[in-house]
């Protein structure tokens, strides 16, 4: 679930869970069969689920640390983490490189040593520390708040390439599966840099999250994509939920599998909608980058509802239709959280016609980091006019010449009681390094859904 999932995929090319306390999963019957119908938890029994994305790139763009969560008091109104992102090679494998960029990268996951001031417990990372970087950062988080679930997401807008290959066979799909076993649930990291090592990072991760942008699509990069995605994903997701089960009864705990969801009609028709879900514990819909600056137009990125003048360039688009085309298609609602953007989408020379809203610009915004795209940090600093759309849950700020749309507090309280009102599970974040030092929008979550 990347910030950068693009709706140009949804428009031009083809139209991130784990759970705190997840539904128990049934014996899978066979590979192609479903998981046995598990008890199911009421919303009395169980709190909200508060999903943030911690993306390992955070470190050198924006100097956002692990340490930054409690710092900020964003710990204390998650459940649960996601470390985002492994990315399959080639062969469909999960692997571990000292690659810098987006990719897998051993140094920021568990190589560099942290000093004592930037340390989640104000300890320094000695040389022989076999689990350093973030992976080690989130080890000592965990130890801190033993309640909070830790899960490893693979893939993304920019890491999805290779899925469809680990996906394509049974022999493949097994060996997708232990591969990423081993790493990351058996914590057995390649070693480098003086760390790593068998069961280097055992017991850190709770579990594994899918970010499969998108099956039967070519994505971000041309991702390899074939038309039985569609089926090969079911069988990948009955292969996983396998052999967690499996090692789960090994070391006596259960592991949870989830996945981020598209809301793009055209990809939401790649999914086997009624027969994934049987597999994970919950999905989490992307609520986010309905319009941006890949369109001439400016648009709401995140809106609840239809909007009554969308032009529709490329498209209407909102939550409440994604997510309706989700429960019509057989996904239960209470194995559903909501997708909420700490970013906002923006454009420059825009003309003040209708407050800005629906209006031609001349290009994208200039962002701190990608053209088009800011931090909610920043815009809730920037200058400017902040306007509403009530009816269909919207909000942007214009200064008469640069128009963004971005979730603000005020919108995600009006989403929580959306989450309560649907009776879905919860509210999931991309990405808690856009979120300011005083982490209002996980806050005005938490308090919300409590």
């Amino acid at each position: 679930m990347s910030r950068t999932a693009y709706w140009t995929a949804a428009a031009v090319l083809s139209g991130v869970l784990v759970a705190a306390l997840p539904f128990a999963a049934g014996v899978i019957k066979e590979e192609t069969g479903a998981a046995d119908p598990a008890p199911r938890e009421t919303a009395a029994q169980r709190e909200y689920d508060r999903i943030g994305y911690f993306p390992r790139w955070a470190a050198y763009q924006r100097e956002f640390h692990v340490k930054n969560l409690v710092t900020s008091g964003a710990v204390g109104n998650l459940t649960t983490i996601q470390y985002a992102f492994a990315e399959p090679d080639p062969k469909g494998r999960c692997s571990v490189t000292s690659k810098g960029g987006s990719g897998p990268s051993a140094h920021d996951d568990y190589v560099r040593a942290y000093k004592a001031e930037d340390s989640v417990d104000g300890v320094a990372d000695e040389a022989d520390d076999a689990l350093r970087g973030h992976f080690g950062q989130l080890r000592r988080l965990k130890e801190r708040y033993p309640d909070l679930k830790i899960n490893l997401a693979m893939g993304g807008w920019t890491g999805s390439k290779y899925f469809s290959n680990g996906a394509l066979t049974a022999a493949s799909r097994k060996a997708m599966v232990e591969s990423c076993l081993d790493l990351f649930i058996r914590g057995n990291l390649p070693e480098t840099g003086g760390a790593g090592g068998e069961g280097a990072a055992a017991g850190l991760f709770d579990g594994i999250d899918i970010d499969w942008e998108w099956p039967g699509s070519p994505g971000y990069n041309d991702n390899v994509h074939r038309p039985e995605d569609k089926r090969n994903l079911t069988l990948l997701l009955a292969e996983f939920r396998r052999q967690l089960d499996a090692q789960g009864e090994k070391d006596g705990r259960r592991y949870g599998l989830s996945m981020f969801l598209p809301a793009a009609p055209s990809d939401i028709k790649n999914l086997e909608v009624a027969k994934i879900h049987e597999y994970l514990d919950y999905g989490s819909l992307q609520g986010y980058d309905l319009h941006g600056q890949w369109e001439e137009r400016t648009g709401h990125q995140s809106n609840l509802y239809d909007a009554a003048d969308d032009p529709g360039t490329p498209g209407k688009f909102s939550v409440d239709a994604s997510l309706s085309d989700y429960l019509d298609a057989g996904w239960p609602a209470a194995k559903m959280n909501l997708g909420i953007p700490m970013y906002g989408r923006g454009w420059k020379g825009v003309p003040g016609r209708n407050k800005g809203l629906w209006q031609a610009g001349t290009g994208p915004a200039k962002g701190a980091h990608e053209e088009g795209l800011e931090d909610y940090k920043v815009l809730a600093r920037r200058e400017g006019t902040v306007h509403r759309d009530e009816e269909a849950g919207a909000v942007w700020k214009y200064d008469g010449d640069t128009w963004w749309s971005y979730d603000d507090p005020e919108l995600v309280r009006t989403k929580a009681a959306y989450i309560k009102k649907r009776k879905l599970r919860g509210g999931m974040f991309w990405s808690l390094d856009g979120d300011d030092d005083k982490a209002s929008l996980s806050a005005a979550l938490f308090k919300a859904l409590s």
